[in-house]
């Protein structure tokens, strides 16, 4: 077995790829329970007032998770974990840790004293509650019992990077469905023992079963780092170095990555504000479970993955196998977020109908969920690209760059969703303007780290030659453009052809009115023969695609 202190292999394509892949299948299972929370909670409770000010509730603590919990935090602090890693005894990493967690702890808990205080003192217009006092008093009420999820959710994130960093994916990327599991359990629970209270205060249920889970994920992960030989005693100082780095970055960083929750929650906001009547949270809420679910299961299990090894070579000064790397990870993101988009874009209105139609969620609300999820959908490779690209910057240690281009598409978003919402497309306009903010916040970073990341444009060997466990760590070539370009045209092309298919399914089989039995064989029968689809041509005509993806 080995010790703390042994450095660790530097790691190649193949680990990477088994990383990823570790990852994905725990992000997966999360998904997947999501799912089925996301059911129950619209079978039960419907797209009322009620869950809309629920959704609202959650949504700001979670803005949390996705700021911290899906790779800021672990960004900033596994560049200094792993130079400690590799150059200092394991009491030093164990002694950063402590650091990191003690200031973390302290600063997060006077921000959640002060949030969960400081919403009785609040005006409901801040929150777009302005004229519904009851929407208020509920929306304050679920607030304060999950905002302590702040501390719960950054505490794990930072748990997580020193797990990813000593080579430990599994634990973590376990963590949301331990979560879910408690949260479907307090739901069980709420509608159980109490079927005959209203929906507010079974809700309110639920947000204790919710925090339940963010204390699970917390002593869960900390059990884990023990069992790697640490031994955590959380401590404030400032005069480590590291410690220093770690908190220049902070800001910069949060900014870039956490761009997309944070035009939600405007978006939100503006809905909640701007859309007359109920439900426009709510059914915001629910379309983005399914277009969160490729997001994590793909994109963000190899942005994780990906980012121990580039920060390595950024260390070391090789920018050109930096700059293939990350060539190569969005070509192979794109080889499954291409078809993705394709199937949601074809299936938005089927899925939405199938899954969540029956008991308290009537058909206006799944048209409603339907159109948001078709822009969402749209956005789901450009957000990924985005999320890969964050990365490089990130490993060379340019946070600067990407804060700024953040804070651009935060107001290119506010100034389309303002616009947008008061349309006919209503809460669907939030997603028609985040699509429009991620494109530019795509084609920003693009064009700036092209001009960072100067790749050694040199003709090697054609790509096919280079063992498949070591790709993704050449430097960039012109065999690897002509490569990448055509990669992405293949993805494109059957990605149609599987589109196609997915249309053809739909308009073959019965349709889809309802949740019931019917709705849900038409659509899985669907998404089977689009999966059929793309895997007998991808077997015909993206073997090498096939080949990286499967080897692990």
């Amino acid at each position: 077995m080995t010790t703390p202190d042994t450095p660790s292999a530097p790691p190649t394509m193949s680990h990477t790829l088994r990383s990823a892949g570790v990852t994905s299948i725990g992000t997966f299972t999360s998904r997947l329970l999501g799912l089925g929370r996301d059911v129950a909670m619209a079978s039960f409770f419907g797209a009322g007032a009620a869950v809309d000010a629920f959704f609202m509730a959650f949504m700001i603590p979670n803005l949390f998770r996705a700021l911290f919990g899906e790779g800021a935090l672990s960004q900033i602090a596994i560049p200094a974990l792993a130079r400690v890693k590799e150059t200092r005894p394991h009491t030093d990493a164990e002694r950063l840790v402590s650091i990191l967690m003690g200031i973390l702890v302290l600063i997060l808990a006077a921000i959640t004293v002060i949030g969960c205080a400081g919403i009785w003192v609040a005006e409901p217009e801040w929150f777009g509650f302005e004229g519904d006092t009851a929407k208020w008093e509920q929306f304050r009420r679920y607030f304060t019992v999950l905002f302590p999820l702040v501390l719960c959710f950054c505490v794990a994130a930072l748990q997580t990077g020193v797990l990813n960093t000593w080579g430990r994916f599994a634990v973590p990327s376990l963590m949301s469905a331990l979560q879910n599991v408690l949260w479907i359990s307090a739901i069980a629970f709420a509608v159980t023992l109490f079927p005959e209270k209203p929906i507010e205060e079974r809700l309110s249920i639920v947000c204790a079963g919710i925090l339940l889970g963010g204390l699970a994920q917390v002593a869960v992960q900390w059990q884990s780092m023990r069992n790697l030989g640490f031994h955590v005693r959380p401590r404030v100082t400032f005069r480590d170095e590291n410690v220093r780095e770690v908190g220049r970055a902070v800001l910069p960083v949060l900014l870039a990555s956490g761009v997309t929750q944070i035009n939600l929650l405007l978006g939100m906001v503006m809905a909640e504000w701007l859309v007359e009547g109920d439900g426009a949270v709510a059914a915001y809420g629910y379309a983005n479970r399914f277009y969160q679910f490729p997001l994590g299961i793909v994109s963000i299990a190899m942005g994780t993955a990906i980012f121990p090894m580039l920060a390595r070579y950024a260390s070391r000064g090789e920018h050109e196998k930096v700059t293939g790397g990350l060539l190569n990870g969005i070509r192979l993101l794109m080889f499954i977020a291409l078809p993705a988009t394709a199937g949601l874009l074809i299936l938005n209105d089927a899925i939405i109908t199938s899954v969540y139609m029956r008991g308290e969620f009537s058909a206006n609300d799944a048209m409603r969920s339907g159109r948001v999820l078709l822009f969402l959908s749209m956005g789901l490779p450009v957000v990924s690209a985005s999320i890969i690209l964050l990365r490089g910057f990130h490993a060379i240690g340019e946070r600067r760059t990407p804060m700024r281009v953040a804070l651009a598409s935060v107001v290119v978003s506010f100034v389309t969703n303002y616009l947008l919402v008061q349309t006919t497309l209503e809460e669907a306009g939030i997603a028609a303007g985040a699509l429009i903010a991620s494109c530019f916040n795509l084609a920003a970073l693009a064009l700036i780290l092209r001009r960072r990341l100067k790749g050694t444009l040199i003709e090697s060997a054609r790509l096919d030659s280079i063992p498949v466990s070591d790709r993704l760590a050449q430097p960039m070539s012109r065999t690897m453009v002509r490569e990448f370009t055509g990669s992405l045209l293949r993805a494109g092309a059957l990605s149609g052809a599987m589109a196609a298919g997915v249309w053809g399914a739909l308009k073959a089989l019965p349709p889809v009115e309802r949740g019931d039995l019917q709705g849900i064989a038409t659509t899985l029968g669907a998404v089977g023969i689009g999966m059929a689809v793309y895997a007998v041509l991808s077997v015909l005509f993206a073997r090498n695609e096939i080949r990286e993806l499967l080897r692990r």
